[in-house]
């Protein structure tokens, strides 16, 4: 009779974890720069300022709405944007579509002295 015993797959198994634990502690990592940036990006927003959204849309930033949340912290919670300044077209966002900030008012008075 062959009495082979099974492999023992214990050493394999602690490799696994160890590998899914670093996966996942690298995406949250990941996850809470990005949203760490967004936040930073929100607070950076300004009237005038050059956006451009996630859809592909450019505009200004002409009207800034906040609201206050239950325990009394304003947020930006949509912005108004004209995209066409002759015919004065205005788009009223969330501000969770806006991805990029082109150039912000600082940048231009920084670019006229």
């Amino acid at each position: 009779e062959n009495g082979d015993a099974p492999a023992d797959n214990t050493g394999f198994m602690i490799m696994m974890f160890g590998m899914l634990a670093v996966f996942y502690l690298m995406m949250f990592r990941r996850s809470r720069k990005r949203r760490k940036q967004q936040s930073q990006k929100m607070d950076d927003l300004t009237m005038y300022c050059e956006i451009t959204t996630i859809g592909g849309l450019c505009g200004t930033v002409v009207h800034i709405e906040n609201t206050t949340d239950d325990k009394g912290n304003e947020a930006i919670s949509h912005v108004t944007i004209e995209t066409d300044s002759e015919t004065q077209s205005r788009i009223r966002i969330v501000r969770e579509a806006i991805g990029q900030i082109v150039s912000s008012d600082d940048d231009k008075a920084s670019d006229e002295n």
